[in-house]
């Protein structure tokens, strides 16, 4: 799937720095960051009923791995040691495009335990009909959120920071996978199906 973001100047729109945090009740499904979206909120000490979000750290390489993991066991089935490798191989390389300014991610916890978690990765992208001036695409992915904190605004409040990076970021077209039960959430923030195809080479 697919969105073309209106044009807006680089450095529109949210942008945490990594580890930073804020705080809203677990009985909200979605609030803002104080101030709205733009830039980076207080910290608050008040923790007692409270989800909080952050923006990710090369230090979450383990969680970010691990809401994959899941997320491909529910989708695919794949067998448990094709996972295992996945994962294994997946650390190291979410920790180096960090480092390098190509991932941004999000997480909330809920009494200190992670729940959920997304992610936004920047892609060298050459000039197209869609977007003619080119250069960069952003893409969606690794939106996950543990089954007993689904169905509360979670999964909408981590694509809506993932887009406002992606603003920030002066970046216009936004793709993504999306599963049967995640295309109704996407849809609702204007994303439409495309004709992308996929080919894997044999090894050897």
């Amino acid at each position: 799937m697919i969105r073309r973001l209106p044009t807006r100047r680089p450095g529109a729109g949210l942008h945490v720095t990594p580890g930073a945090a804020w705080h809203y009740p677990r009985n909200s499904a979605r609030v803002d960051a104080p101030g709205g979206l733009g830039g980076n909120p207080p910290e608050s000490h008040i923790l007692g009923n409270m989800l909080i979000r952050r923006a990710a750290t090369q230090a979450d390489a383990p969680l970010i791995a691990a809401h994959r993991k899941a997320m491909y066991a529910a989708l695919d089935k794949s067998p448990e040691t094709a996972l295992d490798a996945m994962s294994v191989s997946f650390e190291p390389w979410v920790v180096r495009v960090m480092g390098e300014g190509k991932y941004f991610g999000w997480v909330i916890s809920d009494a200190g335990k992670p729940v959920a978690s997304a992610g936004l990765l920047i892609l060298d992208w050459p000039p197209d009909p869609v977007d003619p001036r080119g250069g960069r695409r952003g893409y969606l992915l690794y939106v996950f959120v543990e089954p007993h904190h689904r169905k509360r605004g979670l999964a909408h409040d981590l694509v809506e920071m993932c887009l406002a990076e992606a603003r920030h970021q002066g970046i216009q077209v936004i793709a993504l996978h999306g599963s049967d039960a995640g295309r109704p959430l996407y849809e609702s923030f204007g994303f439409r199906a495309s004709d992308e195809m996929v080919f894997v080479l044999p090894e050897g």
